[in-house]
């Protein structure tokens, strides 16, 4: 799709000394082991000293330092004996939360997106990134080149419904996608303009768009073209979703897969569908009389 620039110059942050001025005070607290340990212990709920001398192991003197200087934040008060969290403290326990897990996420992941090219995924979804805690890796290996391939394979063997973003021409994808079509599959497509191309010089139009039963264009396939080249390989049905992306370098990367077959992440990948759907445009089903092939 288009071009993103990652770069930082290009990100649209607050007001500079703003967002610095907000920087140093989450730095001040998070420089503290002890003051975010506090925040999370009375994440759950509220607490006496006696408890959180228990969670932390450090002595009364110790815990009271950081209390007072979360309390001077406006992040805790005392309440009958019992600390607890002010609304703004829970707000920025949530958020402190949120992003734990997506270091969490990118760390356990770390293999997979250290050399690919992200840009094709919108910098919302990037932001939920962390709903891939535990996923699984299919990876080609020396006994084993094409271990994805049919990894993919098996796993939309199954499903009545398929989504799929295709970024490149591929036979072996493009006749799997035709089998599911022949044995009434329902299959939404989004290409690309070279994907298009290729299936119409390649003998794929005839294919993919007639019912080989009766002749007549296909009830069970909609397509989408976007105009500039698709960048990521994705896959959602209704037991799982499926990502490849291209390397940085601009080629496509084949030789692994990120699968996940969590709620969280299938709706990730729908949301994600659904942008590309979005600014693509449908093609209305060709005169079936042109197609020679």
């Amino acid at each position: 799709m288009y071009e993103k620039n990652t770069s930082i110059e290009h990100l649209n942050f607050p007001e500079t000394s703003i967002y610095f001025d907000e920087f140093n005070y989450v730095k001040h607290i998070l420089n503290s082991t002890l003051k975010t340990k506090l925040l999370l212990s009375l994440y759950d709920n509220k607490k006496k000293l006696a408890a959180l001398r228990d969670d932390l192991k450090k002595p009364s003197p110790t815990i009271l330092h950081g209390i007072k200087e979360l309390e001077k934040n406006s992040l805790i008060y005392k309440f009958d004996k019992y600390y607890c969290l002010s609304s703004t403290g829970y707000i920025f326990v949530v958020n402190l939360l949120k992003l734990i897990q997506k270091w969490y996420s990118i760390e356990h992941n770390i293999d997979y997106w250290e050399n690919q090219d992200i840009s094709a995924i919108p910098p919302q979804y990037l932001k939920e990134i962390d709903i891939f805690k535990n996923p699984e890796y299919i990876l080609s290996d020396e006994n084993d080149l094409i271990k994805p391939l049919k990894k993919y394979l098996n796993l939309i063997a199954k499903p009545n419904r398929l989504k799929i973003v295709l970024p490149v021409f591929s036979k072996a994808h493009l006749d799997a996608i035709i089998h599911k079509l022949d044995n009434n599959c329902n299959v939404e497509l989004i290409i690309d303009e070279n994907i298009f191309e290729s299936i119409n010089s390649k003998g794929y139009r005839k294919k993919l768009f007639k019912n080989p039963n009766n002749n007549k264009k296909r009830n069970n396939l909609k397509v989408w073209k976007v105009k500039e080249n698709l960048k990521l390989f994705l896959t959602v049905s209704e037991d799982f979703v499926s990502l490849s992306l291209f390397l940085k370098d601009g080629s496509y990367n084949d030789s692994n897969i990120l699968l996940d077959t969590t709620y969280e992440a299938i709706d990730w990948g729908l949301k994600i569908f659904t942008h590309y759907k979005e600014i693509a445009n449908r093609l209305m089903f060709f005169d079936l009389n042109l197609i020679k092939k």
